[in-house]
């Protein structure tokens, strides 16, 4: 049986000393910590405070950040500086953005003509966090007026985030027709989201 129980944990600032600010948590015997980020942070600091954190067996669970500007921490000038609504606001109507999980599907191809036929090899990546689901991906040759010559069109697939497949397609090249190739397209049937 899992333990659904959230961890313990601190905030914890790196004050120029990573080491030192992730050795406090372990030592307190505290699986996770929320790091307060400092904003001049470069990536490969980043992957280095994470390194530190794996060796001592810290979770990172949240990276707070400060962003530049006037922050007033405190409630009279606070709730205009640090996200509580200011009073020139207040009564607006606010748009809600949906954070439902949706895939995201991104493509690499590349291709090769072999005598009469061009093999064309396409990569396509989830990363997305929910299933891409009956997946297709299509390719011809540009006939005009919206119409192919020798289209192709593989098999259904799925993807799971973070999951990458190789599709390969083979089309036949027009030879009496000046043409291009005209449209790699990764469909998914439409999901209710």
């Amino acid at each position: 049986m899992s333990d659904d129980r959230l961890k313990l944990g601190v905030m914890v600032h790196l004050h120029g000393d990573p080491e030192g600010a992730i050795r406090k948590v372990a030592d307190l015997g505290l699986p996770s910590c929320q790091l307060g980020w400092p904003p001049n942070l470069s990536v490969a600091e980043g992957l280095e405070v994470k390194r530190i954190a794996d060796d001592h067996g810290v979770e990172i669970t949240t990276l707070w950040a400060a962003l530049p500007g006037i922050a007033v921490w405190d409630f009279i000038e606070g709730p205009i500086t640090i996200g509580l609504v200011p009073e020139e606001y207040e009564g607006q109507a606010a748009y809600i953005y949906d954070f439902s999980p949706r895939p995201i599907l991104t493509h690499d191809w590349n291709g090769k003509r072999v005598g009469d036929l061009y093999v064309l090899s396409v990569t396509v990546e989830n990363h997305g966090a929910a299933p891409a689901d009956g997946c297709t991906v299509s390719a011809g040759f540009d006939a005009g007026n919206d119409s192919m010559w020798y289209a192709a069109q593989s098999e259904p697939f799925t993807l799971q985030p973070r999951e990458v497949t190789d599709v390969e397609l083979v089309l036949t090249i027009p030879t009496y027709n000046h043409t291009r190739l005209s449209l790699i397209h990764i469909s998914e049937p439409t999901r209710p989201y």
